[in-house]
């Protein structure tokens, strides 16, 4: 049975975590009598039970209604940073409210419980401090003002620094810490109780009282999270785009009273601020959810102006997690968009800076490739365009250093600007040693996702993915998405892993591939590292990584100096990349003093689980080179204790107990039996006290705890400020590790793909200049074939001055589309640097592979399947060369027969009419007439088959053999798969009578155009010897159906 209780009447206490942070004695004991409503404690006890996120509501409430419509309305206010005057409407907050704050009504045991708990609480009361003024102030009574004094229309002090800060923050959600929780407060509470589900409770739902019922209330509406659990709300709040800044105490209860002010609140400021994009860049809150940035999410500051025809656009791409900006400037026209989708493919932007509105059509796209979840959409304006952005050697235009100044002014709101310093995280979007697949590539060829389901099992990356790190990981796809396209660079990466095959079985190589898979997401902490917000423990690990890859290096000097180093060794003369990698890696570690900084490092403290002790005894004081102010704030906390444990031999001599002690030494508190505390002196100060026990503290000691804890405080400061000198160490070394960390990645690629190459029968492709050619002996498709171990082996022969285009027709299920992916798989792995699945491959290299498979619709484009076709020949007409390898299925299924074989054909005859220019094309077609054209560079296949027939059907049936055969054929047998698929013999046999009528009425028409062509040639006012000729033209054509 539930129980629910009045809202303003019943209360309980609630203790604070031993790893809260502000701990103090005074301050400690005094918020833990702190009265929270017991909605409040109902939530915080539901929630401990389970890691997970809780979508309960507390017993005292019931599920809002209608919250989508309103949170809608409400989230794009609080998100856009709207004023005060530009709140929802009275009605709807009145609604809201209502909804979220209904009561059940209470039964009679609901009651009785109810009064027994009152009593039970009143009795606890007995002997407490007094409550802390601030919690006293923002707890009180919701009731209306009008049984209240005149002056009770004043908000709060509480309230008062929340407006304050709000009207400050109007563009974020804010999570304000109050003793051991966060709240939220007025319309950021509203918002908030709605996603998350919680009690809101009654208050003003505006800052300057423009609801009509406002006046009824002295505080402001709020809802309120364990402090404990803020990671798990946090990630939810962020999953509906809204950017959340969390407020935090500036200073403790010992401070506060050292200054001299005791009264009033105290002094908050906005410690974080935190979108879906800058959540995980702080260690304080782990990667993993689905509201995280990982992988390749990054921030585009971008400008689009468009004119009549075209836009054109400026683009900055940040992965902050990665550190790499990505710059770009292009044009398209208006109707195509398509080389911005290839950029918002690549680069997955989750959040977008701008200072003008973006167009609607480019607010669609964007849309579309987010997988439905807005893009947030941030208007910037540029406060100071004095400041330095981009450095001096990028020489940006004057749009992308604009572009450039706004997205370092958005940044430096989540202090993370510093990323944008140094030229070596800047990279263009192309480069000339590399190609660039098409989104419609990547999606055909299933290079990251399989089609089925969308996951990576199936992919080509998942095929090739034997990687160790997590930096390696996503190496290895910008290397997949980015083949390379100089065949110098593909053979030396070809040599690396033809070496790591012969070498890994030394101890060295063995050793490193180990440590590998034992390392942490170096490249995420060191921008950690970088932006200042990492922790002490991940530092720690950081740092002896490195150092055990440094020893490592250092216990196989020999084989380092012999087999690389030296222009004798085996691996500098088998493999230049793979020695440049070692060799760089051994001089940086080395110039890089990491047994120093870790000699600095107290490894007990940090292994603690205790934060404050991490925090204190961060540093080995006696290697640390800085350690005097440490120290001497450790000595003056020694010397307070010292005249503590003088008050105790007082205090011994008082009790006449010669080995009494303090109950421990954090309260420092005297335990005494009720029925001796009659002897106590009178001025000892009573604490708390149970049935059987008194606790009290003498004058003496409750000044020295409180000059204890003051100094504890202060040196937490102290301690803080010297571990941000500390990464400020590891950070002027950024570069240098940066590198370090790329050349652990590159290895771990090679060595993946040398893993890959270990596959039955994968052979080392081999690139020849001169003509343009592909020749593949027994070729396999790599991702069919780890998923069936009967795939049948096929040949690839195309060359530049014969076959150049093959034109491939066969049954359906016969495996043409497999066939033509096996082609264009095999030339992307072999320009990444990876072996390939056959007995043997030769050819040429390749700047462009474009594909044009499958058939879908854009509704959000308002493209129909045929358009979507259409666009995408537009494309691949544009951009194919010479050297380009085009992949072709089915063009013109789109639309009608007619329509379809006369677009088909149209193509074809374009690319063939280029001649020379004309580039690799694998066509796969059902239209028989296709086979009919003649050209010195086209060659008709067919996928091989058996015919036969089976009692009781009337049409042949196929058996598919797989294997690639020259010559057309004029049948798809689809007929074949009705019955595969389970259609009826009888629905089956009538389509082929139908399908057969179909075949008669064209032979018919056929052979009627054939009379009357041969009627007009011999009427025909001409010479015998035209006639002759036209005539046997005509037999040609006709014998050829």
């Amino acid at each position: 049975m539930s129980y629910q209780p009045t809202i303003s009447k019943f209360f309980v206490t609630a203790r604070k975590p031993s790893h809260s942070k502000f701990e103090n004695s005074k301050s400690e004991e005094t918020e833990r009598q702190a009265k929270i409503p017991f909605h409040d404690l109902h939530e915080i006890e539901t929630v401990a039970e389970s890691d997970e996120p809780s979508t309960r509501l507390p017993s005292n409430s019931i599920p809002p209604q209608n919250f989508n419509h309103r949170f809608s309305s409400i989230s794009k206010k609080m998100t856009d940073g709207h004023t005060v005057a530009s709140a929802p409407s009275t009605r709807e907050l009145q609604s809201i409210q209502a909804n979220a704050i209904q009561l059940k009504p209470q039964d009679k045991g609901s009651q009785t419980f109810a009064n027994k708990l009152q009593s039970i609480l009143q009795k606890r009361d007995y002997g407490k401090m007094t409550p802390n003024k601030e919690f006293t102030q923002d707890d009180t009574s919701n009731e209306p003002a009008s049984k209240k004094s005149k002056s009770s229309s004043k908000l709060t002090p509480l309230d008062q620094q929340v407006k304050d800060l709000k009207l400050a923050n109007m563009d974020k959600i804010l999570a304000i810490r109050v003793g051991y929780k966060y709240k939220f407060f007025a319309m950021d509470a509203v918002v908030v109780s709605k996603i998350l589900q919680i009690m809101l409770i009654k208050g003003k739902l505006t800052l300057d009282d423009s609801n009509p019922d406002d006046h009824l209330y002295r505080q402001l509406a709020y809802c309120s999270i364990p402090d404990n659990r803020l990671e798990v709300h946090l990630q939810r709040l962020l999953h509906h785009n809204l950017k959340v800044g969390v407020v935090e105490q500036n200073e403790t209860q010992a401070i506060k009273k050292s200054s001299g002010n005791t009264s009033g609140v105290f002094q908050r400021s906005v410690s974080k601020v935190f979108t879906r994009a800058t959540y995980d860049v702080n260690e304080t809150f782990q990667s993993g959810s689905e509201t995280s940035s990982t992988g390749r999410s990054t921030i585009w500051a971008l400008k689009c102006h468009q004119t009549r025809d075209e836009y054109h656009y400026w683009l900055l791409s940040v992965q902050l997690n990665t550190g790499e900006i990505i710059y770009d400037s292009f044009s398209e026209e208006k109707g195509l968009m398509i080389e911005f989708e290839k950029r918002v493919s690549y680069l997955n932007p989750i959040e977008i800076v701008t200072e003008t509105p973006l167009p609607e059509k480019v607010l669609k796209l964007l849309s579309k490739y987010n997988h439905g979840i807005n893009v947030n959409i941030r208007e910037a304006s540029l406060e100071d365009e004095s400041v330095q952005v981009s450095p001096d050697a990028l020489n940006f235009s004057f749009d992308l250093e604009r572009v450039a100044s706004v997205l370092r002014s958005y940044l430096k709101s989540y202090d993370t600007e510093q990323v944008m310093d140094l030229a070596t995280n800047y990279h263009p979007f192309e480069e000339k040693s590399h190609m660039i697949l098409s989104p419609n590539t990547l999606e055909s060829l299933e290079i990251f996702e399989n089609k089925t389901d969308k996951s990576e099992r199936g992919s080509l990356f998942w095929l090739l993915d034997h990687t160790r790190t997590p930096f390696g990981s996503e190496k290895l796809k910008n290397w997949l998405s980015r083949p390379l396209v100089n065949e110098d660079y593909i053979n030396e990466r070809l040599d690396a892993v033809e070496c790591i095959r012969k070498e890994i079985r030394k101890v060295f190589m063995e050793g490193l591939s180990t440590m590998l898979r034992e390392t942490p997401d170096f490249l995420r902490i060191l921008n950690r590292i970088y932006y200042g917000q990492t922790s002490r423990r991940e530092v720690f690990f950081f740092l002896r990584h490195l150092d055990k890859i440094a020893k490592h290096f250092l216990a196989h000097r020999n084989y380092v100096e012999d087999e690389i180093l030296s222009t004798q060794g085996g691996i500098f003369k088998s493999s230049k990349l793979l020695a440049s990698i070692f060799c760089s890696l051994d001089n940086r570690l080395r110039n890089f003093d990491i047994p120093k900084l870790l000699n600095m490092i107290n490894v007990v403290a940090v292994l603690d689980k205790d934060k404050e002790k991490q925090c204190i005894e961060f540093f080995n004081l006696n290697n640390y080179d800085n350690s005097e102010v440490i120290i001497k704030k450790l000595r003056d906390i020694q010397d307070i204790k010292d005249d503590l444990q003088k008050e105790l031999e007082r205090i011994r001599k008082t009790l006449n107990r010669p080995k009494f002690t303090f109950r421990d030494e954090n309260e420092y508190l005297i335990e005494v039996r009720n029925s001796q505390i009659s002897h106590l002196p009178k001025e000892w100060v009573k604490v708390n006290c149970t049935k059987a026990l008194s606790r009290f503290r003498t004058p003496e000691t409750t000044k020295l705890v409180e000059q204890l804890e003051l100094q504890r405080n202060l040196l937490v400061i102290v301690t803080e400020d010297e571990y941000r000198k500390f990464l400020g160490r590891i950070k002027t070394d950024y570069e240098n590790l940066r590198q370090i960390i790329d050349d652990l990645a590159s290895f771990d690629c090679i060595l993946s793909l040398a893993a890959t190459s270990m596959n039955k029968n994968y052979t080392r492709p081999i690139f020849k200049k001169g003509k343009r050619f592909i020749k593949v002996k027994n070729g396999r498709n790599p991702i069919i074939e780890c998923l069936d171990v009967n795939y049948v082996p096929n040949d690839v022969e195309m060359f530049e001055d014969n076959n150049k285009v093959m034109v491939i027709t066969g049954p359906n299920m016969g495996g043409k589309s497999s066939y033509i992916r096996q082609v264009a798989l095999t030339v992307i792995l072999a320009q990444i640097g990876s072996f390939v699945p056959a007995e043997r491959a030769d050819l040429s290299v390749f700047d462009s592979v474009f594909t044009r498979i499958g058939a879908h619709d854009n509704i959000l484009r308002g493209e129909s399947t045929f358009m979507v076709e259409m666009l995408e020949m537009l494309e691949i007409v544009n951009k194919s060369k010479p050297n380009s390898l085009l992949l072709l299925d089915e063009v013109g299924r789109g639309t009608g027969t007619t329509d379809g074989v006369s677009i088909s054909y149209a193509i074809l005859k374009y690319f063939l009419d280029l001649e020379s220019e004309c580039p690799f094309i694998l066509f796969i077609t059902h239209y028989p007439i296709l086979g009919e054209i003649t050209s010195k560079l086209l060659e008709n296949y067919h996928m091989s088959y058996i015919e036969e027939r089976k009692p009781g059907e009337n049409w042949p049936s196929v058996i598919l053999l797989y294997e690639l055969r020259r010559g057309p054929t004029h049948s798809s047998y689809g007929l074949n798969v009705a019955r595969l698929a389970n259609i009826s013999t009888e629905i089956i046999n009538r389509a082929y009578c139908i399908s057969e009528n179909f075949k008669n009425q064209m032979e018919c028409g056929r052979g009627l155009h054939f009379v009357q062509e041969f009627k007009r040639i011999m009427l025909a006012n001409q010479r015998n010897e035209e006639k002759v000729f036209k005539l046997l033209k005509l037999c040609n054509s006709q014998q050829s159906f």
